[in-house]
């Protein structure tokens, strides 16, 4: 299996491993340092799948959906504006 094929999303989830230390520590310390430590982890690997998610249609044909205004484009040919 070759490292290109894995997708990011699986990665950004095996970011969840980080929690098996940082529980340990929390465990081992009578301050909620390792509590807050874990909640970041959660935190961040939360904010890693969101950011690789899929953005769309595969087959999406680049419409932004915007219309051009042809009225635009004319006047700056034309040096005006309103």
């Amino acid at each position: 299996m070759n490292l290109e094929d894995v997708p990011p999303r699986l990665v950004a989830g095996l970011g969840l491993l980080a929690l098996v230390p940082v529980l340990l520590y929390a465990l081992g310390r009578p301050s909620t340092a390792g509590f807050v430590a874990a909640i970041n982890v959660v935190l961040i690997v939360a904010a890693l799948s969101v950011a690789m998610r899929p953005t769309g249609d595969p087959d999406h044909d680049g419409d932004s959906g915007v219309q051009e205004n042809d009225d635009h484009d004319e006047r700056e040919e034309n040096g005006t504006s309103t």
